[in-house]
């Protein structure tokens, strides 16, 4: 084929070109697969790093996983291995070869678990329970943390520090919870529940170190992806380092890619925030002044203005015209005023006239005057009067010794029938007085047994303490 076959208008490209196009495109088309097949071709360099082939019964791909990633797994990987790995799909461009990058790699039984992981993502996702709109921010400057981890190992300490370094006055409250075995998701689920009772917290963060999908399998939990989800405090995830993902990470308001950058995002530095609020202070100090100088150019711009320089006369005119207008409107109410106040003074006069206190006045004269007729009575009447009353006297002294004498032997009765009713009679003959609390018992039943008495015989009392009570009458015992 000679080159005048090739059509004018198809561009030429150097290979370079071609493989770094495709390469671009591979790496923007899967920029993360998951793949299950058999192990072959193993290779492990002195770098660390591992090359190997990843085949099935109809196909192979060559991979590569870098060190960095190749130390975390869990098992050494070798020919004939099932395994399942996690990568993004690129071009060896000197070779032009496709071949994975392998970042996490598992036996083919830990593919069930990438299987689950995904399926409940998958599931919880379509539920909306990772939807950005239910996402909280955190509190900017909080004053208590709750923190659900383990309380043995670095991860708490390193956050403890942090916290400690970028905030001394924070109050941490820690729930001691299992992070790894049978039984961590319902410790993790407890302590996310404690902290919500408590509700003196302000953010929750569920903290653990890294490790393979088997030790972070907790964290994939429903129940804690729900908890997580339906705390009513913002939550924070660090799980694993910055390549780990689990479900408490979608769930969560926020997650850090460690546990140490979750103490640094939750806390901002003090010195940074003083740093800041000195140059806020600043800044508002400047403009501040800035405002007060024009306002007051332009103060003083409006005040050399004609309408304000001429502002005193104006005012004095309008004074004037005010007063003119008040004495227009005043003027026909003052002959009317006077007119009411001539006849307000004659009502004034006649009801004076009328007075209470002039009236009482005439009245206690007049009654003055029958008084004074009435204790002038008649030189023979007054005699009379003074006889009657002599005769009064002496007949009321002649009777006085009588009644008196009868009286006296009228309470001598009484009172020796007094004396014979009296309850010190009643003890002289034998009988006593049970008192309970200052009151007299008359019935058994108001007592209980260990209650303290007062017994009062007719010569001296008893102190005593109820041991049983018997509720039968005197007549009734046999």
């Amino acid at each position: 084929m000679g080159r005048e076959d090739l059509r004018p208008d198809t561009p030429v490209y150097p290979v370079s070109r071609l493989v770094l196009m495709i390469k671009t495109s591979l790496e923007y088309t899967f920029p993360e697969v998951r793949v299950r097949g058999e192990i072959s071709n193993f290779l492990r360099y002195s770098s660390g790093h591992l090359y190997f082939d990843l085949k099935d019964d109809q196909g192979k791909i060559r991979c590569v996983m870098f060190r960095s990633q190749a130390d975390r797994v869990s098992f050494p990987p070798k020919d004939g291995d099932a395994v399942v790995v996690r990568g993004r799909v690129s071009l060896y461009e000197k070779r032009g070869d496709t071949q994975l990058i392998v970042e996490e790699m598992v036996s083919e039984g830990l593919g069930n678990l990438f299987l689950r992981f995904e399926a409940l993502k998958k599931r919880l996702q379509e539920e909306g329970l990772f939807s950005q709109e239910r996402k909280r921010p955190l509190p900017p400057f909080p004053r208590s943390i709750g923190l659900v981890t383990s309380p043995q190992g670095a991860v708490v300490m390193d956050i403890l520090r942090i916290l400690a370094r970028r905030h001394k006055g924070l109050r941490i409250l820690i729930y001691p919870a299992k992070v790894q075995g049978e039984g961590a998701a319902q410790s993790l689920v407890e302590g996310v529940e404690a902290f919500n009772r408590r509700g003196d917290v302000e953010v929750i963060i569920l903290a653990r170190g890294g490790g393979s999908i088997e030790d972070l399998w907790p964290f994939n939990e429903e129940i804690v992806a729900r908890a997580v989800a339906s705390s009513k405090i913002p939550t924070l995830s660090a799980v694993g380092h910055e390549t780990d993902f689990t479900i408490c990470d979608f769930a969560a308001d926020l997650r850090a890619s460690t546990p140490s950058a979750a103490a640094e995002l939750v806390v901002q530095r003090g010195d940074l925030l003083e740093e800041r609020l000195l140059a806020l202070e600043e800044k508002a100090h400047r403009l501040l002044s800035l405002r007060i100088t024009s306002l007051g150019a332009l103060t003083a711009q409006l005040l050399s203005s004609p309408p304000f320089r001429d502002f005193p006369l104006r005012l004095q005119r309008l004074c004037m015209e005010a007063e003119e207008f008040e004495e227009r409107l005043l003027a026909p109410l003052k002959g009317k005023t006077e007119k009411r106040r001539e006849a307000l003074n004659l009502l004034l006069e006649r009801l004076s006239a009328y007075h209470p206190l002039r009236y009482l006045g005439r009245e206690k004269l007049r009654l003055e005057s029958l008084e004074n007729r009435l204790l002038r009575p008649l030189p023979g009447q007054r005699t009379a009067l003074a006889r009657r009353v002599e005769l009064l006297q002496q007949r009321l002294l002649s009777l006085f010794p009588a009644a008196l004498s009868k009286r006296r032997l009228s309470l001598e009765a009484l009172s020796g029938r007094l004396e014979d009713l009296s309850y010190r009679r009643v003890l002289e003959r034998g009988f006593a007085l049970a008192l309970k609390e200052g009151r007299p018992l008359l019935d058994a039943s108001e007592a209980r047994a260990g209650d303290p008495l007062r017994i009062v015989l007719s010569r001296g009392e008893l102190i005593a303490e109820v041991k049983k009570i018997k509720e039968e009458t005197l007549g009734q015992e046999g």
